[in-house]
């Protein structure tokens, strides 16, 4: 903490000397940003000498300009992130040391062209709900001309430098503009140099603000549907304020360059506050917007909803296999006097989403609380956060086991914190379809077969199952097998999940938690878990309440909460109703990695976000 304080109290120091070796930019005319609002900002420090800006990009990664760095030594360089104030809370903030630096190998500080660098930093982060990642564009993301954008950073607020840099983190907006129209400004004025390749301009249309001296290296966002992306690093500009325009190195450019070294499949990047589901940070611009409106991943209000009850047969993984901590960010247990009951979903930062047969009498509700972040229910540990449940809504058409409705929100009584072990789960719109074996997964700590607990420590379950279709399923159900015909009926607003042979299913226990499905960039909650037969018995898959038949519900009862509700298409991978293969260690490929720093490929990306 001293060692924390020390360089705050340096790089003070060095702001109040506001000598930046390389003299480039701040928000003139801006304002100041609010709070967590930018994630991803970061700070690039040379105790003693100046500081640049940079854009988290991934959990050990920042994108910033090659100027700033130029002729620098790796343990010179100190990166600092989720700073807002300067002078801020050391809590909120962190300071990493640097691993190496690499410039573009094509950086030409004559003309500013490929003016751009990576920081590798020694360790991976955290991500909080103050550091975050921001998203990249594809090699083809087309920004038009006129798109309002917002660039960032704590430089100078006037060129001629009489005022001190600000200690609150500025923020403008400004506009894109063509580079021939931007070119043909400084050919005209005779300002500053030529507008190379690779560079984009914007501008404030008013002539009022725009990046300044140590703004340098700093992050100009763009809005595609709900994410955020990184469009450009700033570079030049003759002035400060809106003219003339302000000239950044162009990330889309160099993308390929960039994911040479960055992990792509990693997503966590920010989308707007609403909240984020999980996913692969490069997108395609054109098949995303046709598809979909983006969550947003740490933010959003629903960017959750939990249970408890007894199902018909409630139910555990029947089985499955361990889980690793972290994968299932969205996974939250319910407890009554210290005892788990129920699972639920996260789908917002005050929402959960169980089984209405988890709550047969809703008034138990501040006698329930809400695990989030837990992976051994024997063995806590420090991601685990426990919250009360403030009410809980079950589904009016739901009465007894086995009808319709089985599904419950569960409003907390505060908004929890985001963590890589803390995320909401992205939820299908109605439109929706789940195609039949599409390989899904089911989660949980229940039964691992009927009547026998889950040992000590109770560690996090997963099994891969496929989709079954309602009326397929209700078929299964009317076949007599050996233990006699079933009187349960699969209605239309449920689905069903698991083999024809058995022996991988959810239990008791696992009652209220999730089934999802991934997208190959997101997760979606594909179902709640709401009653079987045994546990991984023949023709008895398990059965759960369709997600897209209750959309509209969750989002009419969430209030202003914000909730990742969204259009998917799910294409695979397809696998046999009749294939009892054990599952493999990890999950799909193209499921998104919440603990970056132990998982290279898996959610929500997610978030999946949610925002």
């Amino acid at each position: 903490m001293k060692s924390f304080q020390l360089i705050r109290a340096l790089l003070l120091l060095s702001l109040a000397r506001g000598k930046p070796v390389v003299v480039r930019k701040r928000m003139v005319g801006g304002q100041e940003a609010i709070k967590g609002h930018n994630p991803w900002q970061a700070i690039v420090w040379i105790p003693g000498q100046y500081y640049c800006g940079g854009s988290l990009i991934s959990s050990n990664f920042v994108l910033t300009a090659a100027h700033c760095l130029e002729v620098l030594d790796v343990s010179s360089v100190i990166v600092i992130l989720g700073a807002y104030k300067i002078t801020g809370n050391p809590k909120e903030e962190i300071s990493v040391p640097v691993k190496r630096i690499v410039v573009h190998p094509s950086y030409n500080q004559s003309d500013n062209s490929a003016d751009i660098a990576l920081i590798e930093l020694t360790q991976n982060v955290l991500y909080t709900q103050n550091i975050r990642p921001v998203c990249l564009p594809s090699a083809s993301a087309v920004f038009a001309p006129g798109q309002s954008c917002v660039v960032t950073g704590w430089g100078y607020l006037e060129l001629n430098r009489t005022k001190p840099k600000p200690v609150i983190l500025q923020e403008a907006e400004v506009r894109l503009i063509s580079t021939e129209q931007c070119r043909n400004y400084y050919e005209r004025k005779g300002v500053g140099p030529l507008v190379a390749d690779g560079l984009i301009c914007a501008m404030d249309i008013l002539g009022r603000s725009g990046p300044c001296l140590g703004d340098s290296g700093g992050p100009l966002v763009c809005y595609k549907g709900e994410r955020r992306f990184l469009v450009g690093v700033v570079t030049f500009a003759s002035g400060c304020g809106g003219e003339p325009p302000s000239v950044y190195t162009s990330v889309s450019i160099y993308i390929d360059w960039i994911e040479k070294y960055v992990d792509s499949t990693e997503d966590y990047c920010y989308r707007v506050r609403g909240q984020s589901c999980a996913g692969k940070r490069r997108i395609n611009m054109i098949p995303l917007l046709q598809a979909l409106l983006l969550f947003n991943l740490g933010l959003l209000g629903i960017n959750g909803a939990t249970e408890c009850g007894i199902p018909l047969v409630s139910r555990r993984i029947m089985g499955g296999q361990d889980s690793q901590e972290g994968r299932w960010p969205w996974q939250v247990s319910l407890r009554r006097n210290g005892k788990h009951f129920c699972g639920g979903t996260l789908i917002s930062n005050l929402w959960v989403v169980s089984a209405a047969h988890c709550f047969p009498n809703p008034s138990i509700a501040s006698s329930v609380t809400v695990f989030l972040g837990s992976y051994k229910i024997g063995q806590p540990d420090g991601n685990e956060v426990p919250i009360a449940v403030k009410r809980v809504y079950n589904n009016s058409t739901y009465h007894n086991e086995g009808d319709s409705g089985d599904i419950s929100l569960i409003e907390l009584v505060k908004e929890v914190t985001y963590t890589n072990y803390i995320l909401p789960v992205c939820l299908p719109d109605s439109t929706v379809t789940f195609p039949r074996g599409l390989k899904c997964w089911v989660t949980g700590w229940g039964n691992i077969k009927y009547g026998s607990s889950l040992p000590s420590p109770k560690t996090l379950q997963e099994v891969a199952v496929p989709l079954i279709n309602a009326t397929e399923c209700d078929g299964y159900y009317q076949t007599p097998t050996s233990a006699g015909t079933s009187t349960l009926r699969v209605r239309n607003d449920m689905i069903c999940a698991g083999y024809l042979n058995g022996g991988k299913d959810s239990c008791q226990g696992d009652s209220g938690g999730p089934l999802v499905c991934s997208t190959g960039y997101q997760w979606f909650l594909a179902g709640v878990v709401s009653f079987g037969e045994g546990c991984g018995e023949p023709y008895r898959p398990g059965v759960c309440t369709l997600l897209t038949a209750y959309s509209e519900w969750i989002v009419s009862n969430v209030h202003n909460a914000s909730v990742n509700v969204k259009s998917a298409t799910f294409s695979g991978p397809i696998i046999s109703l009749d294939n009892t293969a054990t599952p493999t260690s990890s999950i799909d490929n193209a499921a998104p990695s919440i603990i970056s720093s132990i998982l290279h490929v898996i959610w929500m990306t997610v978030l999946l976000f949610c925002l």
